[in-house]
């Protein structure tokens, strides 16, 4: 909704207001500041969240924005991203569905772990990928620590004519000859399915 009100004579600039459930919960997590918690150096991390949120039980998520921050300047490091095919963030987030890229022969699935992947394309003036499409899913209940960590592809993982092989993902920190942890940002909207009251 938007309003216009007019001020000594003038028009104020347009104020826009957020319609914001009183079940809905808006979450801003990064590897940066001092809530999170490095379980691999430069590589995963986790946050705890309030009582109020892991304990408040099923609920509706979806990832509003994320991105994913490169910062290797050697030769090396420029060389490797080049190869980068697909670069994403996993989470610990009980997600309701399945990964149905196990390896061949595999007739399981694992469950569903990637919260968002980024619009990869390598360029040496730009090193923040953005997330591709808002993404919604269902799930049972938040976690009290939410655990994350960007992962990648490149063209040595899955070479030409492999498909339906295993493949195995890196930490883009392993990129980064100079170790510089990638920056990892993502706004999540929490749907409960119980008021918060």
């Amino acid at each position: 909704m938007s309003t216009r009100q007019i001020v000594q004579g003038k028009v104020a600039p347009t104020i826009k207001y957020l319609h914001v459930a009183k079940n809905t919960f808006l979450l801003k997590i990064s590897n940066l500041g001092g809530a999170v918690q490095s379980l691999v150096a430069d590589k995963e991390w986790q946050t705890y969240l309030p009582a109020a949120l892991h304990t408040r039980g099923p609920c509706q998520i979806t990832v509003v924005e994320g991105s994913i921050s490169m910062y290797g300047t050697d030769a090396g490091s420029r060389a490797a991203l080049a190869e980068v095919v697909k670069m994403w963030v996993q989470t610990n987030i009980h997600i309701q569905g399945d990964d149905m890229t196990t390896p061949i022969g595999s007739i399981n699935s694992r469950g569903y772990d990637e919260l968002f992947d980024v619009d990869f394309f390598y360029d040496d003036a730009h090193r923040t990928y953005f997330m591709k499409n808002q993404f919604t899913f269902r799930c049972s209940g938040l976690p009290p620590a939410l655990q994350f960590r960007a992962q990648y592809i490149d063209t040595t993982a899955i070479p030409v004519g492999s498909v339906g092989a295993a493949y195995a993902p890196g930490y883009p920190a392993d990129i980064d000859a100079n170790a510089s942890k990638p920056i990892i940002e993502f706004h999540l909207e929490v749907e409960f399915d119980q008021d918060l009251g």
